[in-house]
């Protein structure tokens, strides 16, 4: 009984070491294994967030993006002060509802209109005469923010989904609808692209260096990885 002792533990011993490399392959498998196939429609509404997720070294063909829970929840608090899921549906809600764009719009019209009160401010504020000179020179052109309001809540609820605040079943329903709105605004990933870039100067000035930097890898026609030059506009 004694002599059996050791065959016994090395006999489970290699049962245990055989269960645990059967487990590790299998999660290594899982993790390195492709994405299930997007539909055209989703593989679209994802790629709407394409800036925000490429100068976060995000992945383009997941819901999450490839972030982890924790950093998806520490982007969430710091970028939009958004720490559970109630926080993170009202600030989908504002997006959709208003956002930035409604501001833009305001402001517009009243200085297309030289609206007397508009020009009095300004000489006193310089931030006000900052966002009247974007206006000033992208009014025309863009006559609202749907792209820079609509693309960052597409981006919100992948980084939200990313930290276990919203299931998948409702990311893709916010991801889908606000997918179908920008698709219906634009002609173009570079036109939708445009008008982020107008909404991110309005609001905080001139693009950094990683979003310009995001910017020209996405719309590069070499750039095979970028799903704007892999997904068809519609």
């Amino acid at each position: 009984m004694l002599k059996s002792l050791p065959l016994l533990v090395l006999v489970a011993a290699a049962m245990a070491v055989a269960t645990l490399a059967t487990v590790l392959g299998r999660l290594i498998w899982v993790r390195g294994s492709p994405p299930p196939p997007l539909s055209p429609g989703r593989a679209r509404g994802l790629a709407t967030a394409a800036l925000i997720v490429e100068m976060n070294s995000g992945r383009h063909d997941l819901l999450g993006a490839g972030f982890r829970p924790d950093d998806a929840r520490a982007t969430l608090a710091s970028a939009w002060r958004s720490r559970d899921r109630a926080s993170v549906r009202r600030t989908l809600v504002w997006l959709e509802n208003e956002g930035d764009r409604r501001r833009w719009e305001g402001m517009l019209q009243a200085f297309e209109e030289g609206d007397p009160q508009l020009e009095d401010a300004a000489l006193a504020d310089a931030t006000l005469r900052a966002e009247l000179e974007v206006i000033n020179r992208f009014g025309q052109l863009h006559r609202s923010l749907v792209a820079w309001d609509l693309c960052r809540a597409v981006a919100l609820v992948r980084f939200a989904f990313a930290g276990e605040f919203l299931s998948e079943t409702e990311s893709w329903q916010w991801v889908d609808r606000f997918g179908a709105i920008i698709r219906s605004s634009f002609s173009s990933w570079l036109e939708m692209a445009d008008n982020y870039l107008v909404g991110r100067e309005f609001t905080s000035g001139p693009p950094d260096v990683d979003l310009r930097s995001a910017y020209v890898s996405l719309i590069d026609p070499a750039n095979s990885s970028s799903p704007w030059n892999r997904i068809r506009w519609r």
